[in-house]
Parts: structure tokens; sequence; C-alpha cells
């Protein structure tokens, strides 16, 4: 389909035309916001310097020996190729866990967002939005800019981020739709995975999805990275999907396959043009120039990122780099790094950080066939947890026993799922204390499909995994998700039933696309 600027001005002039505006519109002088892309590395360039000194200061021995391995280009580059939403969930559950549940992971550093200044892009958008010529702006930046632009303009829009201002969404009703929250309430951003796939993020995504089905979108400055933004539009019997880009070559590849199939269209050309085109062909009053100096909004971001980095404590830093090792793959270094914070937190007699190590370390024996060295972690922990207090305790037993019971469930699969009781049991006892650890209940339930499966007993499995699902969509858990239904799917397969399965691990699939997720073989590669 070919669509230039004046077809968009037409469709606006029609009432027929929402616009989704992402960072790219923030990302104009004076404004200079980084992308999320952007953002995720410089989180990731400030964790690997903070690393390495911490290394340097705590255990010179140790450092000596892996300090190529964190400085080196090679390291750097496949960690900037990690999801952003996963770098934001591995900082948040490997600071909590290493400090204690009490603890809450909050990056501070994202404060400086609200004091970028306002461009163009948002004054014009801002011009559509309160004049009525388009019924609604929806974003996924927690900026405050548009918001700002309105006010320069001597008016006021309808905002909504939380859930419960989506609950009741008209097509006449005007106003800024913040998809991820809005930073001027921390607690409704949303940037790790948990956070995008919780339950409450349905409302805005149905929000989202009625606007699809009755009007063009216009899409500006947007990748289409998000998994649950995409996923919406992937889904949605929508109208028109009109995309803007600096050129079709810029645009993903799985954006140009959604276009093609619903009969959308790309325009390129430089997005701040593509507005100012759009308001002189609607004769809208021009809108007053920004002449602000720029607020060095990057370098803000730096600097608050590594005061952000240098708070967070070693042990968590140590954490952070193993898990980013487990997760591109590198099991021989993640395995030192989990090792040297399990010694380090020995010889400084913190038994609840040392027991967090071995369970990194135990997984990671296990996923490379070292059974015999993960019995050895998790027998050595589960000793450790004792002495733990009751919350720290029945968090570690949890996880020991879940891996005690897939270990023994290669020889008795009985005496495994006694294991797994017990955990189940564990997990009950902490989550009437913690309700936000419920998300354990699902990877028992995963596990115990695991092993149903692997004995040959099917439906009892698919019905435990169908249990898990439940629990991994109650509490936004992705990545659980994306494993349960790939499990499924191979249990279909090895029934012969492919059209079933295709349609589990079609999703599944896609999951594992998104978010990146690593797992063992579940017989699907076919």
């Amino acid at each position: 389909m070919k669509c230039d600027i004046k077809d968009i001005a037409a469709s606006i002039r029609r009432r027929e035309l929402f616009i989704f505006g992402g960072a790219g519109i923030s990302m104009a002088r004076p404004s200079e916001l980084p992308s999320f892309q952007d953002l995720q590395n410089e989180v990731i360039w400030a964790l690997l310097g903070e690393l390495e000194s911490a290394l340097r200061n705590t255990y010179e021995p140790v450092y000596t020996q892996i300090k190529a391995k964190i400085v080196s280009s090679d390291l750097a580059a496949r960690f900037l190729r990690v999801p952003p939403e996963y770098v934001f969930q591995l900082c948040k559950e490997s600071i909590t866990v290493a400090v204690g549940p009490e603890k809450h992971y909050e990056l501070q550093a994202l404060s400086t967002f609200s004091d970028a200044a306002v461009n163009n892009n948002h004054l014009i958008l801002a011009r559509l939005l309160t004049g009525g010529h388009v019924p609604v702006v929806f974003t996924t930046n927690f900026d405050l800019l548009i918001d700002s632009a309105c006010l320069q303009l001597g008016t006021t829009v309808r905002r909504r981020w939380k859930r419960e201002q989506f609950t009741d969404v008209r097509s006449s009703e005007a106003g800024l739709y913040k998809l991820h929250g809005s930073i001027d309430d921390p607690e409704s951003v949303a940037v790790s995975l948990d956070e995008i796939g919780k339950r409450a993020a349905t409302d805005k995504l149905r929000a989202l999805r009625h606007f699809l089905e009755h009007y063009d979108a216009l899409f500006l400055g947007y990748r289409g990275a998000d998994i649950d933004i995409f996923s919406c539009l992937a889904t949605t019997d929508s109208k028109r999907i009109l995309w803007n880009d600096r050129s079709e070559d810029c645009v993903l590849p799985k954006v140009q396959r959604l276009l093609h199939k619903k009969n959308g269209a790309v325009i390129t050309g430089d997005l701040c043009n593509l507005l100012r085109e759009v308001s002189r062909h609607l004769n809208l009053p021009a809108v007053p120039e920004t002449d602000r100096e720029p607020n060095d909004t990057p370098g803000a971001l730096s600097a608050a990122l590594g005061e952000w980095a240098s708070n967070i404590d070693a042990y968590s830093k140590i954490l952070i780099g193993g898990r980013l090792w487990e997760f591109v793959g590198d099991s021989t270094n993640a395995v030192k790094f989990f090792r040297f914070g399990a010694e380090l937190a020995r010889d400084q007699d913190k038994k609840a950080i040392h027991s967090v190590f071995l369970t990194d370390l135990a997984g990671v024996y296990y996923k490379v066939g070292k059974y015999r060295e993960a019995k050895g972690c998790c027998t050595e922990a589960l000793s450790n947890a004792e002495s733990l207090p009751q919350q720290l305790r029945l968090y570690h037993y949890i996880d020991f026993l879940q891996l005690l019971a897939l270990m023994e469930s290669r020889q008795d699969i009985k005496s495994a799922f006694v294991l797994l009781v017990r955990s189940l049991k564990y997990q009950e006892q902490l989550e009437s204390i913690d309700e936000t650890t419920k998300h354990k209940k699902g990877s028992i339930l995963l596990n115990a499909g695991k092993m149903l499966q692997e004995g040959g007993i099917f439906d009892e499995a698919i019905e435990c995994y169908k249990s898990a699902l439940g629990v991994c969509d109650e509490v936004g858990d992705v990545r659980g998700r994306a494993k349960v239904l790939a499990n499924i799917g191979s249990i279909l397969l090895q029934q012969g039933n492919v059209d079933e399965c295709m349609h589990w691990y079609n999703e599944a699939e896609y999951l594992f696309t998104e978010i990146g997720v690593i797992i063992e073989s579940c017989g699907l590669e076919e």
C-alpha cells in the first residue's frame, strides 16, 4: 500500500487516525533522551565498570584471573545484544536477591527523564491532540514531555497511565495514553519483563486494540521491539497501520512482515520533517520554536547511572555479571563468577548470600550435565539455610529442593515428587509471608510437568503445565510462559498431533525470539 503525507493529512481531517509515539519523538534536540536500547546499554556499561571496580577492590587474586573477560569488547558486544527488558529484570532480581527480599529495586536514574526539554515533535503532537485533530496519542514513553508541551500551548489533556484509568475507554474521549507508565508516578513505570507481562497491562492493551480496530494508526519514532505492544498489533484486526522510519531498511523484519500481512505502509523520512509537513498540510498554527539549550540529558543520565551502579553492593554486581554470562550461553564464565561470589560470601560469613550464589552455581552445573557438582552445591546450601531467618530459609529451600528433585527424577520419579511436594509446601508458607513470591509456584508446577513428561505420563504433565501457565499469566512471568508453551507443544508433537502442537509452539517461538530465552532443547527444532 502506498501512502504519503497528503494521505496522512486527509485521514486526520476525516478524524480517522490516531498517533502512536515511541522513544524517537523524544530523541531530537533539545530533549535528547535515549532510546530504550540505548538506556539499556548505558545500564550495562555502568554495571561493567562498577563490576570491575568491585572485583579489584574485594578480591584481587580472582580479579586478576578474570579481568580480561570483564573488560573485553567481546563481552560488551554480547551483553549489548541482550533484550532491554531482560537486563532490567535481571538487575531487579539480582539486586533484590543479593541484599534480601525486604529491599526493593529502584532505578533512580530514570528521574533524569523528568528534567528533559520539550522539542518541536512534542509541541506538534500536543497541537494535534488538544485541537481535536486526533482522538488519542498512545506512547510507550514515560517522560513528561508531551504533557509539558500541552501546558506550553496553554491547555491540558487527559492523561492515562494507571491500569484503572484504562478500564472504560471510549472513542470519543481524547487523551494521552501512556502504556508503560509515567515518571511522575515511579511505581507505574514498566521496564522489566515481569512489569510488562503483568495482567495489569491487559486493560491498557485492550484500549490500544480498540483504537486499532476503529482508526488508522500512525507509528512515529517506534521500532516495535516491545513484546506486549507488538503482540497486540499482531493479533488485532486493525484498520490501517502506517509506520514511519528513516528508510525501509531501518524497519525491523518482523514489522515489515506485519505491515505486509495487514496491508500497511512505511512512510520513509525524518520524523521531525514529517510532523512539520503534516502540520503545514493541516494549516495548523506554527508551534513556537524551541530555542532552549539542551539540558545535557545524556550526560546527566550517564552520571546518574554511574552513581546508581556505585551504590549497588559488590555481591549484586558479581551476581549480575554471572547471570549475564549465563544468559549469553557462556557457562564457563558464569561458573567463574558464581564460584567467586560463593567463595567471597563464605569467607565473609554471609550465609544468605552464599546460598544465593550456590543456587545459581547449581543451576548452571545442572544445565551442563554436571549433576554431582550440582548436588554438592544443593547439599551445602541446604545446610547453610538452616541458620537463616524464616523467609530467606524458605526461599532457598524451594529452589534447592526443585533442583534436587530434577536430578533425582533421572533415577526415581517417586522420590523426586516427594521433594517437589515439600518444595510446594514451603512455597505456600513463603507466599503467606510474601505474596510477591507466587511465581515460585509456577516454577514448581513447570518442573512437575517436566518430570511427568519425561516419564511418559503426558495427560498429567499437560495439566501441570496448564496450571503453571495460569500462575505465569497472573504474575507476569513471560519467560515461564514461553517455556510452558514450548513444553506443551513438545508433548503434542510426541503424540503426533502436529496441528495442535503448532498452535502452542508458534507463540512459544515468538516469545523466545522476542526475549531471547535460552533453554534446553524441547524437541521442537524441526
